[in-house]
C-alpha cells in the first residue's frame, strides 16, 4: 500500500487504483466494481439473496467502496466490508454490532447507540448506498437511501421512512427533513419532532424551544412500548394491547435473541410467562465459560446450568482431582483439591505418601511423617 497517491511523482503502480473517499487518506488499493459479485460479474437486481456475498470482484471479507464518481469496472476500491449471516433487510432494527444488520455488498453497519441522545437502542443501516451501481432498491422495504451529509453530498446511509409517528420505534420521531414531505420522504429520527403526530407513542407530544425548529417528544415513559421493537436491546416488551401501552423489561425474554447474553430460561408461551436471560443456562458445555454444563434436558426442554466445579475426568479440574463421575448414570463428578488418590500417585522414591484427610478420597503427597491418615489409602474412580 503507498501512501499519498495523490501527491505528482508517488502514484500507484500497476492497476492499483488511487482512492480516498472511505478511506480518509489516498491510499493505493486494489480496484473493483461497485454492485458486482465476487467475479465482478453483475448481481441479479432482483436477487436480494445474491447481494450478500458480492464483493465487487474483491478477495473475501472485503467490499467495494465507491470512489464518489466513476461508473462501471474501477469505480471502487476494495476496504474490509460485513458480511454476515443476516438474510433480511432491516434497516431501522434495533442493533449492538455490525453483525446484526442486513448487509448487501458488504456495507451494512450498525449506527452504535451514543451519549448524546441522537442514537437510541443503535440502528442498522446500509453505508453509501446511492453509489454508482448499487440497485435502486438496495435498502429494502420501509427504507430509502438519505443523502444528508454536507461533507460529501454523495454519501448516502439508508434511514427507514415513515409517514407519521406510529411507523417509527419508540425514541425516534417522524421527521421531514426539507419540510414538505418530498421530494426527500420523511425519516425516522431519534427523539425528533416537529409535530405531535410525529411522535412514536400514543399521548406523546412534541415540544419546540422557542426559536427552533425541531422538538422533542415528551410524554409516556421511554420504557413503554408497543412491541419488542420499541424497548432497547436486551429488554422485551410486556402487557402491550391494541389498545394499551406495555412496559418494557430489562433481562426478560421470549427466545435467546433477546439476551444480550446468556439463554433464556423459564419462558411459557401458554401461560404468557416471560422468561429470564441466564449467564449460568445451557445446553451443552460450549455454552459455559468455565465448568461444564449439567442437567440439560432436551426431551423435557429443560436447561442446564454451568457449574464450574463439574468434572468427568482429572483433565476437566484446573487444580485437583476428578471424583464422582459416572457416566452410565449421566452424574458429573466433582473437581476435589488434592493430587493423589494413592501413594501410587507420588514420589515414592523420595519418600512421599499420599495423606488423605478422613472420609475423603483425594489427598495431597507429602513426606512420610508429614501427618494424614490412610497413607496409600482411597481409590475414588478416576
Amino acid at each position: 500500500t503507498k501512501f499519498r497517491c495523490d501527491v505528482d511523482g508517488n502514484d500507484c503502480a500497476g492497476d492499483g487504483k488511487c482512492q480516498e473517499r472511505g478511506i480518509g487518506i489516498p491510499l493505493c488499493m486494489q480496484p473493483c466494481q461497485v454492485g458486482t459479485d465476487a467475479d465482478g460479474n453483475p448481481v441479479d437486481a432482483s436477487d436480494r439473496s445474491s447481494w450478500t456475498t458480492a464483493t465487487g470482484g474483491c478477495r473475501e471479507g472485503y467490499a467495494c467502496f465507491w470512489d464518489g464518481e466513476g461508473s462501471g469496472a474501477g469505480n471502487g476500491a476494495c476496504v474490509p466490508g460485513n458480511f454476515n449471516d443476516v438474510t433480511t433487510p432491516n434497516v431501522g432494527a434495533r442493533c449492538d454490532d455490525d453483525s446484526d444488520c442486513w448487509s448487501p455488498f458488504g456495507q451494512g453497519f450498525c449506527i452504535a447507540e451514543n451519549d448524546d441522545g441522537s442514537v437510541k437502542g443503535g440502528i442498522c443501516s446500509i453505508r453509501d448506498c446511492a453509489a454508482d451501481g448499487l440497485p435502486d432498491d438496495v435498502c429494502g422495504p420501509g427504507a430509502t437511501c438519505a443523502q444528508i451529509f454536507r461533507d460529501d453530498p454523495t454519501l448516502g446511509i439508508c434511514l427507514p421512512t415513515c409517514s407519521s409517528g406510529a411507523d417509527c420505534r419508540a425514541g425516534y420521531g417522524c421527521i421531514d427533513l426539507d419540510g414538505d414531505m418530498g421530494p426527500m420522504p420523511a425519516f425516522c429520527l431519534a427523539d425528533a419532532c416537529m409535530e405531535d403526530s410525529d411522535c412514536p407513542l400514543p399521548g406523546q407530544t412534541c415540544e419546540i424551544p422557542d426559536g427552533a425548529m425541531v422538538g422533542t417528544c415528551t410524554g409516556p415513559a421511554m420504557g413503554e412500548c408497543r412491541n419488542d421493537d420499541d424497548c432497547s436491546l436486551g429488554a422485551v416488551c410486556e402487557g402491550a394491547t391494541d389498545d394499551t401501552l406495555g412496559t418494557c423489561q430489562e433481562g426478560k425474554c421470549r427466545e435467546d435473541a433477546d439476551c444480550l447474553s446468556g439463554l433464556c430460561r423459564g419462558y411459557d408461551a401458554m401461560a404468557g410467562t416471560l422468561g429470564t436471560c441466564d449467564d449460568m443456562a445451557c445446553r451443552s458445555d460450549d455454552d459455559c465459560s468455565t465448568g461444564l454444563c449439567e442437567g440439560y434436558d432436551m426431551d423435557a426442554g429443560t436447561l442446564g446450568t454451568c457449574r464450574a466445579d463439574a468434572c468427568r475426568s482429572d483433565d476437566d479440574c484446573t487444580d485437583g482431582l476428578c471424583e464422582g463421575y459416572d457416566a452410565m448414570a449421566g452424574t458429573l463428578g466433582t473437581c476435589m483439591a488434592g493430587n493423589c488418590r494413592s501413594d501410587d500417585d507420588c514420589d515414592t522414591a523420595m519418600g512421599e505418601t499420599c495423606s488423605i484427610p478422613m472420609d475423603a478420597t483425594v489427598g495431597t503427597c507429602v513426606m512420610s511423617g508429614g501427618g494424614g491418615s490412610g497413607g496409600g489409602s482411597g481409590g475414588g474412580a478416576g
